[in-house]
């Protein structure tokens, strides 16, 4: 028995006997800790405060009536045997309480989860106990950053699929999880509630019932159809995306005047939703051009109107965001225009040339207002977009891209969805200089991180995983499995 567990036995016997046993517990089964006033609200139903399987003593009769929050006589005897190994946060009573350190968590999963040579369904039962016991607790919490902290997290942790799912539907719990860049909280919740296409036929059904609801303003039900266009191109669900983006357009225009914001709003989106099905070939080919005219003319359509807008940091900001995805398509078009005599039309609306002239103002003038917002994490996907206009292969896109995945690292770590287009990026220049070792290995990085960014059913990483079974790639895996690379 390790030395934290014999004290904890020790404190078991002369600090709160079963009470101690349960803030323990439930801490370790907590996702940020958890509040001292949560935790006296949750010990006051002392009668139902512990599994079956777990045994306990508990002196005196079960309360007589039910006690909102635990007596603070009780409390103080607890917290006087575990202050020590706990660290509190702001100030007294409303402070945050979790383990100072982790081998006491390791201690209490020892002594109280996984004991008595306890086989795998027993051990997950207890687990899901605990869990539950939470998940029930900040079901009705009404602070709402505490319950989308903990409440979401609990129902993932014993696999409650429908009570997640309605959860994620709260548009409470939306606005807290919704990032317009990447939702990766709220994607990863819904893939544990069933996957990107019941989030799509959920997400449907939830907007629908919201036009029906009386007293909803257009300007919220707008929003709300946008926002989850978003999140469903953040998800891989283009068409999805593209349908729900449709009511958001018409509101707009029909009820709320076409305000010059909001376009430029439903321009950037329209531009990635086609922009994002484009990343998902593998090779650039001629066809590629129809899909790539309406991301390119919506991009300027939305530089046009946030260059008439106020010049405050944040339309700065919304405006770098869009020169630099036109940039990329700019270069993407370059790369499909094989032959400009064989394809007139595409040429009249945008020739090579001009393409390459554009791109480069565009990424350019991105990367000057990044620099002077201070902003790091989107300078490095600018770096990167300048590498991917550069000229193939040559040593100055290598050098742009190791400067654009040095400062993304730094600023986003490892599991980023920019990280994982920088590593398919890179992997590609290698590939174009037939330094294929160098290349697979990049490719493997590219799978990795799109498995834990996007999960495995996700386009991107379905077409990171096609990448590693070409057959040279298998080749080169075998070389990797034998110590070889």
């Amino acid at each position: 028995m390790c030395l934290l567990t014999q004290v904890l036995e020790r404190f078991e016997e002369e600090n709160g006997g079963y009470l101690l046993v349960a803030t323990l517990c439930l801490l370790e089964c907590s996702n940020t800790g958890l509040l001292e006033t949560e935790l006296l609200r949750i010990l006051a139903d002392e009668d139902n405060l512990m599994p079956k399987d777990m045994k306990h003593k508990k002196k005196g009769k079960g309360n007589s009536e039910k006690l909102e929050i635990l007596p603070m006589a009780k409390w103080a005897v607890v917290y006087r045997g575990l202050r020590t190994f706990l660290r509190p946060f702001g100030e007294s009573g409303e402070g945050r309480l979790d383990f100072y350190h982790r081998s006491l968590s390791k201690a209490v999963r020892s002594k109280y989860f996984l004991v008595d040579g306890a086989d795998e369904d027993r051990v997950k039962a207890r687990y899901n106990w605990w869990h539950s016991k939470l998940a029930n607790f900040f079901q009705h919490v009404a602070i709402i950053d505490r319950r989308v902290e903990e409440y979401p997290y609990q129902l993932t942790k014993i696999g409650d699929h429908s009570r997640l799912a309605e959860c994620l539907l709260d548009w409470e719990v939306f606005d807290h999880l919704y990032n317009e860049d990447y939702s990766s909280q709220l994607l990863a919740y819904w893939r544990a509630a069933g996957g990107a296409e019941e989030m799509e036929t959920r997400y449907k059904e939830s907007l629908k019932e919201l036009e029906n609801t009386e007293g909803v303003s257009k300007e919220t039900l707008g929003l709300r159809y946008l926002q989850v266009s978003r999140v469903m191109t953040q998800g891989g669900r283009h068409d999805g995306a593209e349908q729900m983006l449709a009511p958001a357009v018409r509101i707009e225009q029909d009820d709320l005047g076409a305000r010059p914001e909001r376009m430029a709003q439903v321009y950037e989106l329209t531009a990635t939703i086609f922009t994002e099905k484009l990343k998902l070939y593998d090779f650039v080919s001629p066809q590629q051009l129809t899909e790539l005219r309406p991301a390119i003319d919506n991009g300027r359509k939305a530089v046009e109107l946030r260059e008439t807008l106020p010049q405050d940091d944040k339309n700065k900001f919304k405006l770098a965001k869009t020169r630099m995805q036109l940039a990329f398509n700019m270069e993407s078009w370059q790369a499909c225009l094989l032959d400009e005599r064989q394809y007139p039309d595409a040429t009249a609306f945008l020739s090579k040339a001009q393409a390459s002239q554009d791109g480069n103002k565009h990424i350019d003038l991105a990367m000057e207002t990044f620099k002077q917002l201070r902003d790091d994490r989107h300078l490095a996907e600018a770096i990167m977009t300048k590498a991917i206009l550069a000229d193939r292969g040559s040593q100055v896109q290598l050098e742009l891209y190791e400067e654009a995945l040095a400062l993304c690292l730094q600023t986003y770590g490892e599991n980023h969805i920019l990280t994982s287009r920088l590593y398919i990026n890179v992997g590609i220049y290698y590939e174009d200089r037939g330094q294929y070792r160098d290349s697979y290995k990049h490719f493997k990085k590219w799978y990795e991180t799109c498995l834990v960014v996007f999960g495995p059913d996700h386009p991107k990483t379905k077409r990171a995983a096609g990448t590693l079974e070409e057959p040279l790639y298998r080749r080169v895996r075998r070389m990797d499995e034998r110590g070889e690379l």
